[in-house]
């Protein structure tokens, strides 16, 4: 997963900045960043506050790792000569890419190992 320079925290108080009325060029031109990730903290932490921000990405980690234990039970239903054949080398790469809407996209392999790692976008 992408790694940020930036805390909620810190972006939240970026954001307030705004709201004080300084300017987003000025903005971005002191913090090093663009106008476009500006936009896009706007539309997520727009009006939050710390805590409120603190709560929204303990549920996103909470349903993360919820999803990944429904993954893994899910595959463990799958009959294995379905999953993989007796030659891997022979077997037919086969990928699921399930989209949980606000994460990244989980993928997995079905060749009995039931890897998940996050697509990269």
């Amino acid at each position: 997963m992408k790694r940020t320079r930036f805390t909620d925290e810190q972006i939240i108080g970026i954001l307030a900045e705004h709201e004080a009325g300084a300017k987003c060029a000025d903005l971005c031109r002191k913090h090093g960043m663009s106008e476009g990730t500006f936009y896009n903290w706007k539309a997520k932490f727009g009006g939050m506050t710390v805590p409120e921000a603190k709560r929204l990405k303990t549920l996103e980690d909470e349903n993360a790792t919820h999803n990944h234990i429904y993954l893994s039970s899910f595959f463990d239903a799958f009959p294995q000569d379905a999953i993989g054949g007796s030659s891997k080398a022979l077997a037919a790469k086969r990928n699921i890419l399930v989209d949980w809407g606000s994460h990244a996209p989980i993928s997995t392999d079905l060749d009995g190992q039931k890897k998940f790692f996050r697509a990269r976008s």
